[in-house]
């Protein structure tokens, strides 16, 4: 039977004919489409993840919704995938319910110049699944916003495999109706290996790609684009993509931050430690 994939593409916003989408590419018989959700989350104690960001970018006709993650006063992490054909970013840091206007937010409105997107990522596959967006000025760090760890050069050989992590983010919480959601959520997830993670998907998952079960019937999905996935204060993943429908079952997809330690120090003022 052959399995369908999707890449946890932006949840949409506001339709438009120039919204970037990955729609109806086939790679080796894997078709790879558009579909929102974060299925099965909690949400989250307001602000007790610091370092998440809301992002919505908007193009000439349509907007779309991903995740991010602060990795030093002037810079988010996020996916490629989010930032093809914006025009703009809308930021908001310090957010937990995006429907309120809560003191602890702090926006920009940052112009697609900003946006550092990965030299080598291609719309017909899922790698170097990653970039960064320059802030137009430094934010003062609160109880609210914080800079969340990246992994050290130490960490390059570190596969992660067993590690429990959280993943967070606004997005849908049905596959099938789209539904995004006003208030964090988070999951709980467990990084599996490369076999395991081909296994559910067949082989054809990228390089430098980390992936996490979906037991407990937990996933994140298109809205949780670009989201961080954090272990012990340090973000080793980047929200690429899930199966269709985002099927609590399966695995999901996270570009490995340990890949492009060195792509992150040559594109942020970040410096990488050495252990």
């Amino acid at each position: 039977m052959k399995v369908v994939f999707v890449l946890a593409l932006a949840a949409l916003v506001s339709a438009g004919p120039n919204r970037p989408k990955v729609a109806d590419i086939v790679v080796k018989n894997v078709k790879w489409e558009p579909s929102p959700r974060i299925i099965n989350g909690h949400e989250a104690v307001p602000h007790s993840l610091p370092y998440m960001v809301h992002l919505l970018f908007v193009a000439s006709s349509s907007a779309w919704m991903c995740g991010g993650a602060l990795i030093s006063e002037n810079y988010i992490l996020t996916a490629t995938h989010c930032g093809r054909g914006a025009e703009r970013v809308y930021v908001t840091l310090g957010v937990h319910n995006t429907s309120a206007a809560e003191p602890t937010q702090v926006k920009q409105t940052v112009p697609g110049a900003n946006i550092k997107l990965h030299e080598e990522y291609g719309s017909d596959s899922v790698a170097n699944d990653i970039a960064v967006i320059r802030l137009n000025s430094p934010v003062s760090l609160t109880d609210a916003i914080q800079i969340v760890g990246l992994p050290t050069r130490a960490d390059v050989e570190n596969d992660y495999l067993n590690a429990v992590a959280t993943a967070s983010g606004w997005g849908s919480t049905d596959g099938y109706e789209f539904k995004v959601s006003d208030v964090l959520n988070y999951i709980v997830v467990r990084v599996i290996s490369d076999r395991e993670c081909q296994d559910a998907f067949a082989p054809v998952i990228p390089p430098k790609t980390l992936c996490t079960s979906g037991e407990h019937l937990t996933s994140v999905c298109a809205g949780d684009s670009g989201s961080p996935l954090v272990t012990d204060g340090v973000v080793i993943g980047v929200s690429a993509f899930v199966s269709t429908h985002c099927q609590a079952r399966f695995p999901s997809g996270w570009t490995r931050v340990t890949d492009f330690l060195d792509w992150i120090a040559d594109n942020t003022d970040v410096e990488i430690a050495n252990k």
